[in-house]
């Protein structure tokens, strides 16, 4: 979709930096998942005041991903990390899996943290709460 297509939206908060990598796996369900993405995978570590955060998610094998973005949310009763992708909207059964790293400096280090899946055309999202380890 172009850049410029209206109906995509952005999650609230600030796009930082990260990475991210096709990792070559694919998960099959017997039946088609709805058309909501499913909830990522994370796992979240302090290193001396530098949250340290690493995901898998998985994205409807037949959508072509050309970008995974992180944006990041500090107004709710937790941060909160959106991992945004662009593609339709499809009830799929098989999924490939691409991991998403990111680190940031926060202070005071929070107890957990939440990570949310988000397609950015159309909105729809599903996330999870994550325990940061110390």
């Amino acid at each position: 979709m172009p850049a410029n297509n209206p109906n995509l939206v952005l999650p609230p908060g600030n796009k930082i930096a990260s990475n991210y990598s096709d990792i070559q796996s694919q998960i099959s369900f017997l039946r088609a998942r709805p058309i909501e993405p499913l909830q990522p995978l994370s796992q979240a570590n302090d290193d001396s005041g530098l949250l340290q955060v690493s995901n898998v998610v998985f994205i409807d094998s037949d959508i072509k991903i050309d970008k995974i973005d992180v944006y990041f949310d500090n107004s709710g009763p937790m941060p909160t990390f959106y991992i945004v992708y662009n593609g339709p909207e499809t009830e799929a059964s098989n999924f490939s899996a691409y991991q998403v790293n990111f680190e940031l400096r926060l202070d005071p280090m929070p107890i957990e943290i939440q990570t949310i899946l988000w397609n950015e055309d159309p909105t729809t999202s599903r996330g999870t709460i994550v325990i940061v380890a110390r």
